[in-house]
């Protein structure tokens, strides 16, 4: 009986090690088989690309990604997404590729000077949760799971944020993004049979911050004009305009005058800079209601600007 026995074994060892040699072969087909199709849709989206449908040829190389990933694709992904205008998917895609093991090391170069142009005209919106396991979309699409903050790079443009949790209401704000500019959106979550919350007054108590501090340097600056007339009066008194001195001026008198000048110029620098400071206030208080980023530029005074973010 014991022959019978290692028989026995020695049969089903024999069928299991067909079946993982069949279960391998089939495997190795059907790969073949995907990677087929995949070179396939390639060489359809690459004549597409040539005759200039990138739209179309976007499809063609996604679909071959998704049966075959191959990092050559991302760039054929990447192009095409580059020439329909899609420009913060583009650079995504770049830089997906250029994370890849499998990369070309002679690309990096050529690609990384190529996202620095993208960055150019594309911006990124800030988004902020203050609680864990929060879904945000932008524009439908999923981003990538938040901790509490993410940087995530989009277009030009209007773009629409929705933020969501189980059995809680969701939170939907709308953004408007410039190139090279970030906007930051607060992402507040109601509970359980609350409505959703209002946008957060960030924006009217920044708004109303700069105005005042405007119309402090406007009134700072009102001042020192009026002591920088008062010491120019004072300066007159030792610089003669009649007589044989006409012209000439005493030490104090050349002293007062400077001193003028130093105030006049300040008194200058100062009340247009608060009055750029109270227009910006102003115009970021009382804007719509998207979350925007604003650059105010302060043409008055040289190489002097800011940047408001909320």
């Amino acid at each position: 009986m014991i022959w019978f026995r290692n028989a026995v074994v020695l049969v089903r060892a024999i069928a299991l090690a067909c079946f993982f040699a069949l279960l391998t072969a089939s495997g190795g087909a059907r790969g073949d088989g995907l990677k087929h199709k995949a070179q396939i849709l390639l060489s359809e989206g690459n004549e597409l690309a040539r005759i200039g449908d990138f739209g179309t040829a976007l499809v063609k190389f996604r679909t071959a990604h998704e049966l075959y990933p191959s990092p050559k694709l991302l760039l054929n992904i990447g192009t095409s997404l580059r020439h329909v205008g899609r420009l913060a998917e583009a650079a995504a895609t770049y830089e997906q590729y250029l994370e890849h093991p499998e990369s070309d090391p002679g690309r990096q170069l050529q690609l990384r000077k190529l996202l620095t142009e993208l960055q150019k005209h594309v911006g990124t919106v800030e988004l902020r949760t203050f609680e864990a396991d929060v879904r945000v979309s932008i524009d439908g699409h999923m981003v990538t799971p938040i901790d509490r903050t993410l940087v995530v790079r989009v277009d030009p443009g209007r773009h629409t944020v929705v933020a969501e949790k189980p059995g809680r209401p969701a939170t939907v704000r709308h953004v408007t993004v410039e190139a090279r500019q970030t906007a930051m959106v607060e992402l507040v979550i109601a509970k359980p049979g609350e409505a959703p919350p209002e946008p957060l007054q960030t924006r009217k108590i920044l708004g109303y911050t700069l105005a005042g501090l405007g119309g402090v340097g406007i009134i700072t600056g009102g001042i020192l004009g009026v002591v920088a007339l008062n010491t120019k009066a004072d300066a007159d008194e030792h610089c003669p305009s009649t007589g044989r001195y006409r012209g000439l001026c005493s030490a104090e008198g050349a002293d007062l005058n400077e001193q003028a000048r130093a105030l006049g110029v300040g008194a200058t620098v100062t009340f247009i800079t608060g009055f750029v400071f109270a227009a910006g206030g102003l115009a970021v208080a009382f804007a719509p209601t998207d979350d925007t980023a604003v650059q105010v530029e302060m043409t008055g005074a040289p190489s002097m600007s800011f940047k408001v973010r909320f």
